[in-house]
């Protein structure tokens, strides 16, 4: 077992853990992705963000982001889980998935969610080269890829759009930010709407949130417990409109 997965499990607990604590309170479960970070998912593993932003490179602002949005949410009494690039545990259910990145110079700053229609894509290796939506002959296999129905899907945009409104709110020159925010991603724009995230849970709800894009946003990008409050209120929106949906 190396260092790298024997930190990540000191963070993320056990699958046991959670079931124990599911059946003993029954509380919402958020799983909060750090993009990137390591240990990496099979057939991406090369892929490590993008680099520059306030903090170096993208790794350490999505961990940070990560971090503080767990403490948030479990302040307000929901289950958390923090996995790392790879998904762990694999194919958890959850009330909600939400990765947490911020884009490269010159990229994009908004949310994207799972469709039913979209795919996972596969890389040459361990994640280089350009992506297609069937493997080449050097890919490194993947994990088995959970799906996404029509549910989950609406599921996902309302998470989505709930997450858009209040973040562009916050997305002001006032707190550093300078490329815009472009909303709710369109599903065609496929480097998010098929992530592999998407993949690899059975959350209710889907999402991949790019926070900003390094040196445009690194103002923005450093106010680590704005974002954290932002993301945290739009997830609890979620959760609490989605309960009275069922009543």
């Amino acid at each position: 077992m190396t260092a790298a997965f024997t930190a990540a499990g000191a963070i993320l607990g056990t699958a046991s853990e959670h079931d124990a604590a599911s059946a003993a309170t029954k509380k919402p479960f958020v799983v909060v992705q750090a993009g990137h970070v390591a240990p990496r998912e099979p057939g991406y593993r090369w892929q490590t963000g993008a680099g520059g932003g306030p903090f170096g490179n993208e790794r350490d602002f999505n961990r940070r982001v990560s971090l503080a949005l767990a403490s948030r949410l479990r302040r307000h009494g929901i289950r958390v889980r923090v996995t790392p690039g790879k998904i762990t545990p694999w194919a958890e259910r959850a009330d909600a998935f939400v990765a947490v990145h911020h884009d490269r110079a010159g990229g994009v700053a908004g949310v994207g969610h799972a469709s039913s229609g979209a795919r996972e894509f596969f890389y040459r290796g361990d994640g280089a080269g350009e992506p297609r939506p069937t493997p080449y002959a050097d890919t490194v296999p993947h994990r088995r890829a959970t799906s996404v129905n029509k549910a989950i899907e609406h599921r996902s945009r309302r998470l989505a759009i709930t997450i858009s409104k209040r973040m562009a709110a916050l997305f002001t020159a006032r707190n550093g930010a300078r490329s815009g925010w472009d909303g709710v991603l369109p599903k065609r724009l496929v480097r998010t709407s098929n992530y592999y995230g998407f993949r690899r849970t059975r959350a209710r709800a889907r999402v991949i949130v790019e926070v900003g894009s390094a040196g445009a946003d690194d103002g923005f990008l450093r106010k680590v417990d704005l974002i954290a409050v932002g993301l945290s209120r739009s997830i609890r929106d979620h959760l609490a409109a989605e309960r009275a949906r069922w009543r």
